[in-house]
């Protein structure tokens, strides 16, 4: 686990070039959870204590925004099987929450509807917290004494993917799977009680062989039809890649002061952003989505040094480039200057870049 105050030092390819910092972590979370499409099938097994529901209603249910409020604490567990020197890099580069990326980390969240929203991560020396209300987007790192004032492009109804902190709670994890479309075998059935709450369980497995996602496991409230855990699992493997889950949850609404912050005095402050959610290109659909995104050569291969000698030389018509690809997720850098990053198959991400 790479702590947040203090991490190690990184090569300095995404510092020296400040756009890449939000892309970094868009791009490397975003690879798994764009990637990840549903389409309903399957049966459901009923379970005293549960209302009676197909996969259609559940997921209808889930897709809308919930009327009321909730508060509670998340345990995030990502093991992507990033080089070291990529997760350095993350942690140090991403302003808010790059660590999560790897290791096991703490998070408390609160959800006050589509527009507000607060996200502290916890770590043993230092907090971070993600402030949203309206299109403001607030970030604060205790350990630095730093904050960032952003504004939303006004198309998200949630936290932007470039909030890495928002992509790795279980609700906007399991919407951002249902929001896609892909061809796979669905199965709903009673789940494991997730912070003392019983729940459904939404069991999606691809059909495509291109997928590096053998299955995806949420686990749904049966009374607020709030995902309170969502597991990915690799094709093959039976340790998930991204295990995030509510260890406690109080739902109601929670009290405004939540969601404002002033900076105290003496602070810092870092230049602002527009966060858009159109940061990267994406191509195909579903299962096999693939990010992509064209730099120049020199950052490029930047990249490349960052995953050092996982990364292996390849070549075809497209061209010729390296490919890193374990566990759920697949990266290719071309010596054009392309990113393509996708939990698929490199095959899939060498035909993309064809095109």
């Amino acid at each position: 686990m790479v702590p947040v105050k203090a991490p190690p030092k990184s090569p300095g390819i995404v510092r020296r070039h400040p756009e890449l910092r939000w892309l970094a972590s868009a791009l490397l979370i975003g690879g798994v959870i764009v990637a990840v499409g549903t389409s309903l099938s399957g049966e459901f097994r009923d379970k005293p204590g549960l209302r009676a529901t197909g996969p259609e209603q559940l997921v209808s249910e889930v897709k809308q925004p919930h009327a009321g409020g909730y508060v509670g604490t998340i345990l995030a567990k990502v093991d992507l099987n990033l080089p070291h020197g990529v997760a350095l890099a993350l942690a140090q580069e991403v302003p808010v929450g790059g660590a999560l990326l790897d290791g096991s980390h703490t998070m408390r969240y609160w959800y006050g509807g589509e527009t507000r929203q607060r996200i502290a991560i916890i770590e043993q020396n230092a907090e971070q917290d993600v402030f949203r209300s309206g299109d403001r987007v607030l970030t604060w790192d205790t350990g630095t004494r730093t904050f960032e004032r952003h504004v939303l492009d006004g198309s998200s109804r949630s936290l932007p993917l470039a909030s890495t902190p928002a992509a790795l709670t279980p609700p906007e994890l399991a919407q951002r799977i249902l929001a896609a479309s892909g061809s796979s075998t669905t199965t709903l059935r009673s789940g494991d009680e997730v912070a003392g709450r019983s729940t459904y369980e939404l069991v999606v497995q691809p059909k495509s062989s291109h997928s590096l996602i053998g299955s995806v496991h949420m686990l749904i409230d049966g009374d607020q039809s709030v995902p309170l855990a969502v597991q990915i699992y690799p094709r093959g493997s039976s340790e998930a890649a991204i295990d995030v889950a509510f260890t406690s949850i109080t739902f109601g609404a929670p009290q405004p002061r939540n969601f404002t912050f002033t900076p105290p005095a003496g602070a810092r402050v870092r230049a602002g952003t527009s966060l858009s959610s159109a940061m990267f290109d994406t191509v195909g659909s579903g299962w096999l989505t693939v990010a992509g995104y064209r730099t120049s050569r020199p950052i490029a291969g930047g990249i490349s040094a960052l995953f050092g000698p996982s990364m292996l030389a390849v070549h075809g018509s497209w061209g010729s480039g390296q490919v890193y690809s374990r566990g759920a997720l697949s990266v290719l850098v071309t010596r054009k200057g392309q990113i393509l990053v996708g939990a698929v198959d490199p095959s899939v991400l060498y035909r993309t870049v064809a095109h």
